[in-house]
């Protein structure tokens, strides 16, 4: 299966202990599947429905209960070259900032 579309939405609330996280995949098959639990754990995942429309109403639904959508890493290129570029930007910072 391919993958359509995916978000990865986060609930953090230290009032509430809540540190949730919350996986809507949409497969080129038309089945959703989702995966949630506290961040930190594998969570709970299994198909949740099927379609585009079943995709946009749970995420629409995810983030009326305060959930916020979050940058996702999936393949170690990325993480190094999203790691490169920040590093590259804080050391640029810093350079810019001593000059001062």
């Amino acid at each position: 299966m391919m993958v359509q579309k995916q978000v990865m939405l986060v609930r953090v609330s230290a009032q509430a202990n809540n540190n949730k996280f919350y996986e809507v995949i949409l497969h080129d098959d038309d089945t959703v599947t989702t995966r949630y639990g506290r961040v930190g754990s594998e969570g709970n995942a299994g198909v949740s429905g099927h379609g585009e429309a079943f995709y946009n109403r749970t995420v629409r639904a995810k983030n009326r209960k305060g959930y916020k959508e979050t940058e996702t890493v999936t393949n170690r290129t990325t993480v190094n070259a999203v790691a490169k570029e920040r590093m590259n930007a804080a050391v640029h910072k810093g350079l810019s900032q001593s000059d001062e």
